[in-house]
């Protein structure tokens, strides 16, 4: 009941009803022009082997980014970078489900660190993280890096988490 009330009171906010009206605008948030141009892509994947951006991605007569950080490499690189990149997203969603499962990393490393992940992947998804700045990949590289160093380091043996847990 409270719920209802409040969604009633705050519905005339003009920045909570551009929200809503964004989820039915134009068939909604599945008819976005960027789920379109992947889905375009998609399509296209293998009759561009070698990338050089010659995907047909026109939209309204402007030429767009796919919105998705591993299309837009295929598009821009090829298959071979982007099964590539492909590997190596797989190989760390494989290290990042290892470093959750240890019992030495506190709940609060684990929870900080999966929701880095949860973002990242969110935010590749949706935008050419590649094309528009290095700044944009290279935090998760970083993280990556570093997950793998406290997994691959048996000597020391996540001591620094472990001292974490102790405080």
């Amino acid at each position: 009941m409270i719920a209802i009330v409040v969604g009633y009171l705050i519905k005339d906010i003009e920045l909570i009803s551009n929200f809503i009206d964004s989820f039915s605008r134009g068939g909604g948030i599945l008819h976005n022009v960027r789920f379109e141009l992947q889905a375009k892509a998609l399509k296209q994947l293998f009759d561009y082997p070698m990338g050089g951006r010659q995907m047909d991605l026109y939209f309204n007569y402007e030429r767009q980014y796919i919105h998705n950080t591993w299309l837009d490499m295929v598009n821009a690189s090829g298959i071979i970078p982007f099964f590539a990149f492909t590997a190596f997203t797989v190989y760390s969603v494989i290290n990042l489900i290892r470093f959750l499962l240890k019992k030495e990393v506190s709940i609060e490393v684990k929870i900080i660190t999966a929701g880095l992940y949860v973002m990242f992947f969110l935010f590749y998804s949706v935008e050419p993280a590649f094309d528009a700045s290095i700044n944009y990949i290279s935090p998760w590289m970083l993280i990556n890096g570093m997950i793998q160093g406290l997994l691959s380091n048996d000597g020391i043996k996540l001591d620094f988490l472990r001292s974490i847990n102790e405080k």
